[in-house]
Parts: structure tokens; sequence; C-alpha cells
């Protein structure tokens, strides 16, 4: 019984979540004043390859429109640690 409750309740939910549509949007002037720039691209996959395919593309999608960006696989390492004071220091020489 407990098994059907939760699939019954798992269908309903993913027959909401696919039925959901935007109704509107939200802008507020105070946060479109300036272009972006110096973006840093940190995408979240587990897998390293995505994360570098995913970076990339990304800086090259900036870049089209004009957006400098840099992709956070070529400043971070991400099986290592850092204290922030040592990563501020890798983002600065970056140019983020």
């Amino acid at each position: 019984m407990k098994k059907l409750t939760i699939s019954l309740l798992a269908v309903i939910v993913c027959q909401a979540i696919a039925l959901a549509q935007v109704t509107g949007t939200w802008l507020d002037a105070r946060f479109m004043k300036k272009p972006m720039h110096n973006v840093l691209v940190v995408p979240q996959f587990i897998d390293n390859q995505q994360r570098v395919e995913a970076g990339d593309a990304l800086v090259r999608a900036f870049s089209d429109k004009g957006v400098g960006a840099v992709p956070a696989s070529g400043i971070i390492h991400y099986d290592s640690m850092y204290y922030y004071s040592t990563l501020e220091r890798k983002l600065d020489s970056a140019g983020v």
C-alpha cells in the first residue's frame, strides 16, 4: 500500500510539473542598468568532461554576445579545497 501511495504521489507531481506554464515575468530596472561583464562560468556537473564542455559552451555563448567570460575549469581545480583569499587571488589574476 505504501509503494502504491508513493507511486501515485510521484505521478501527480510529475503531471503538475509538466502542466506548469510561465504566466508572467518580473524585471527590476535597478538590476538592468549595467551590461554584464567579467562573468565567471561555473557549471555544476559531477563529471569533469561535462563540466568543461558546458563551461566552454557558455563562454562561447557569452563571447558571441560581446560579454567577457572565463570558465571556472581554468581557474578552480575541483579536487582541491581553497581558502577564500586564495580563490580571490586566482579570480583577480584571471580578470574576473
